[in-house]
């Protein structure tokens, strides 16, 4: 198994008193607890994340990354620096200097911490990067970022010049084994950017010439049928692309191979912000979503798992580990993440926001090298697998395809119903029958030929394929099929409106079907947000998402058409079970989450202090229930859990292509792994 799947992923975070009062003996401590926790690589996150507004300080604060680079190494620790590329603090108002002072305050410093800091954000800031700023559209003027401050354009020679000058000395000041370079992003409300670099790039590279500010910009931003304005759609994804790759050759060219993981939060998603984190997957050593600071755990994680199948199949795709990211604060915060993140085939990260969490991770961080044999490199086999199509998500308009919305629902309801579940991706050369069974195509708008005919062998080769929406009526270049082309391409009739009206179509071993509107194009769990800046406790949980409605109308649809791996029965708290296979497919898991509780409609302010029941260190062990699992040939199973330490043996009959599992009340609370060993000659019939 390759060496990233023993990656423990910690952060070190190096805020006022790391900066100006830590001394070695401080860090070597600091590094000691983390080494003791079971790390073995830190990112470092600061007070000083938005850099460019630290200008003044970049040498203190590349001492301090020396000190915490040479007390992790003494630990047999990696470090990898992590930092804002561009990002900036620009207040304008009273309320935005007290957002930057909460900001601050939250990571343990504050606006006077820092000389000068206040004089540097009002007015030098301006006079020492204005002319490397991102211009929006719009105006015509420096376009604002999402963070109360301004950006900078990653097409700018100026800007390009003076960062990979400061990431040079950094790497030579500080000796650092990686570099995440956050925020590849463009703002200004997705009209940025439309500078003079911008706009001359953009004319070479496509022969289009971007409008000028006001009614003709007006005109032009959002028009997803003309072609001038996809391509600066696309020409802001390859420039974000560009850096990105830049980045890796600069460091290349100074002789260095720095470590690369990286993340991006929603990927589900129009990518307004035109960060290209699947199209550099190349570049990545790690690949990991983070669920944002903001999503409060216990409500949100629906949202999580959409992500999370993304992020396994990327890894899948780059043969390199995927990872969640979670800022839990608690046991029980920190184990309900956790626990996600195994079962769906993840390593994890945990940061709260500079707390010390190191004992409550030692426990866990051991369970997985206890059981790393089957925890790394886990595989799937899915019932159901989710396809998701990039240039639908980014080059349709978001407004009138379902797209992006359809694949959030399905992927929640899939899970809720007891669905093996998966996704891939429509640059896949091919999808692998012994992997997917029935692959589910929500409302992808933008294919190619190639994607048809690349679904039409899966079915052919005995998958079942269910089309939803109105798939393929554009083609890659932005131009439409007549419903002639698109009737000849999918080989079904047209589809009359409506969720029963359908068409279908046997091809070879399989078949593909064709549905007109479901009702999960767009009920999904969408995620509790609430802002750890902010002074309010929080707000009420939106109404009316009923898990067990999406789990109904998802086996409406293909009950009569696929059958489930698993089917668990007489639970005391299962919400979702997760079928995975380990590294060489000698067991298959089930990954069992009792998340009871965490989807009621709330009747109260809910927020991060919300404690989830299940995973309390001192919750009561009565989670039972009995599990019926379609393997051929086996006859045993067993159970582990953090909760306890030896493996147990559970009752599992079997009739020779079901195997039946008891799990007894008093073995544990929160999460457990079902192991299920089959035998040699069983194996080829799954």
């Amino acid at each position: 198994m390759d060496e990233k799947w023993n990656a423990k992923f910690g952060f070190f975070w190096y805020n006022d008193d790391e900066i100006f009062k830590f001394t070695k003996l401080d860090f070597d401590d600091k590094a000691r607890k983390l080494a003791e926790s079971g790390i073995n690589i830190v990112i470092t996150f600061s007070c000083t994340h938005f850099r460019w507004s630290m200008k003044q300080h970049w040498d203190i604060i590349n001492k301090c990354l020396a000190n915490i680079v040479g007390a992790c190494h003494a630990h047999n620790i990696k470090v990898v620096e992590h930092h804002s590329s561009h990002l900036t603090f620009d207040p304008l108002d009273d309320d935005e200097w007290d957002y930057m002072e909460r900001v601050l305050g939250k990571r343990l410093s504050s606006i006077d911490s820092w000389e000068g800091l206040r004089e540097y954000a009002r007015e030098g800031n301006t006079a020492a990067t204005a002319e490397y700023r991102q211009i929006d559209g719009r105006t015509g003027h420096w376009a604002r970022s999402s963070y109360k401050g301004w950006c900078m354009c990653f097409n700018n020679p100026g800007y390009r010049k003076e960062y990979f000058e400061y990431l040079e000395k950094l790497y030579a000041i500080t000796g650092v084994d990686g570099i995440m370079t956050d925020d590849v992003q463009y703002f200004g409300a997705g009209h940025a950017c439309a500078c003079s670099h911008c706009r001359g790039l953009f004319e070479d590279e496509t022969g289009y010439v971007l409008p000028a500010p006001g009614r003709e910009w007006e005109r032009f931003h959002g028009d997803f049928d003309n072609p001038a304005y996809v391509a600066w759609e696309k020409f802001k994804r390859n420039s974000t692309l560009r850096f990105h790759e830049d980045v890796t050759a600069h460091f290349k060219d100074l002789g260095l191979e720095l470590l690369r993981p990286n993340y991006v939060s929603g990927n589900i998603a129009f990518n307004w912000t035109g960060y290209a984190f699947e199209k550099a997957l190349h570049l990545w050593d790690w690949v990991f979503q983070e669920n944002c600071f903001s999503y409060v755990i216990k409500h949100s994680w629906p949202q999580f798992l959409t992500e999370a199948a993304h992020r396994f199949n990327m890894g899948r795709l780059a043969d390199v580990p995927s990872m969640s990211m979670f800022y839990p604060d608690r046991f029980d915060s920190f184990y309900f993440a956790w626990s996600l993140s195994m079962a769906w085939g993840q390593l994890f990260t945990a940061t709260p926001e500079g707390e010390d969490i190191c004992e409550i991770e030692r426990k866990f961080r051991e369970f997985e090298v206890r059981h790393r044999n089957i925890l790394a490199g886990q595989k799937k086999k899915a019932d159901v697998t989710v396809y998701w199509s990039y240039e639908t998500a980014n080059y349709c308009d978001p407004g009138k395809s379902r797209h992006i919305t359809a694949v959030k629902s399905w992927t929640q309801a899939l899970v809720f119903a007891g669905y093996s579940t998966d996704m891939v991706f429509a640059c896949e050369s091919k999808i692998d029958r012994s992997v997917h069974g029935c692959l589910l195509v929500p409302d992808a708008r933008m294919m190619g030929d190639g994607e048809f005919e690349k679904i039409y062998d899966f079915a052919r080769e005995g998958g079942t394929v269910v089309y939803t929406g109105k798939p393929g009526e554009r083609k890659p270049d932005g131009t439409y099929r007549s419903g002639e082309e698109l009737e000849r391409i999918q080989g079904l009739p047209s589809v009359p409106p409506g969720p029963d009206g359908g068409s279908e179509l046997f091809v070879g071993k399989g078949r593909i079907m064709r549905i007109g509107e479901t009702g999960l194009d767009n009920d999904y769990y969408e995620p509790l947000n609430v802002d750890r800046w902010q002074r309010t406790a929080g707000r009420r949980r939106p109404p009316g998402y009923k898990a067990g409605a999406m789990a109904a109308e998802a086996d409406r649809i293909l009950g009569p058409y696929i059958l489930k791996s698993m089917m668990p029965s007489e639970s005391s708290g299962i919400v979702n079970c997760y079928m995975m296979y380990d590294a060489d497919e000698r067991n298959v898991l089930i990954h069992i989450i009792n998340a009871a509780g965490t989807l009621d409609d709330c009747s109260h302010d809910a927020g991060h202090s919300d404690k989830i029941p299940a995973f309390e260190r001192d919750a009561a062990k009565t989670f039972k229930a009995n599990i019926r699992i379609r393997i051929p040939g086996a006859s045993q199973a067993y159970l582990v859990s953090p909760e306890f330490d030896e493996e147990i043996s559970l009752v599992a009959g079997t009739d020779g292509e079901w195997v039946e599992i008891n799990i007894p009340d008093g073995l544990f609370s929160g999460y457990a792994i079902v192991r299920i060993p089959f035998l040699e000659d069983g194996r080829d019939r799954l």
